[in-house]
């Protein structure tokens, strides 16, 4: 089993250290290297964590040596990097329900990137983000962040109504 291998795991104060951090991560970057370090900390496997978050093995690695050396605090960044121009909590719920009630074909018509003009890719949500919030990320994986929250941010969603439907029915 992999998770015999490894050298890196993380004890009970770690994962609650990691998972209250998670709680004011500032930005996707942030979010994504924590819940990574945290997925591997605890045995998932490599293969799973490196598709889902879309970084490499040797990204990954970097992040846990990191980790390891400095805390959370090493994760945490501090730059402002190369994609300053971010949406705001606004503009991401406002995103995320465009998102959700538009398809790329009925926002540019047969220009749109996918081929059935209803699957949302990087290449229509980058035309998206700069018609509509005059926003514009220097970095491909920027988009692809992006994406990931705002579905975990519909899954989060679909729980609470679920949770509150529930709670009518009862």
């Amino acid at each position: 089993m992999e998770v015999a291998k490894r050298g890196f795991h993380l004890n009970g104060e770690e994962i609650r250290e990691i998972e209250n951090t998670l709680q004011e991560a500032g930005s996707d970057a942030v979010f994504d290297r924590l819940r990574a370090v945290l997925a591997y900390g605890t045995g998932y496997s490599l293969a799973d964590i490196t598709a889902h978050y879309g970084c490499s093995r040797s990204t990954l690695m970097n992040w846990c040596r990191i980790y390891r050396r400095y805390g959370v605090e090493g994760l945490v960044s501090r730059c402002k990097g190369g994609n300053n121009a971010r949406l705001s909590d606004a503009q991401l719920a406002d995103l995320t329900r465009r998102l959700a009630e538009t398809t790329p074909e009925m926002a540019f018509g047969r220009g749109a990137a996918a081929p059935d003009g209803i699957t949302w890719t990087v290449k229509d949500l980058y035309r998206a983000l700069r018609q509509w919030y005059g926003v514009v990320y220097n970095s491909p994986a920027s988009y692809y962040r992006l994406l990931g929250r705002i579905h975990r941010l519909n899954q989060h969603q679909k729980a609470e109504f679920g949770a509150f439907s529930r709670q009518l029915d009862s």
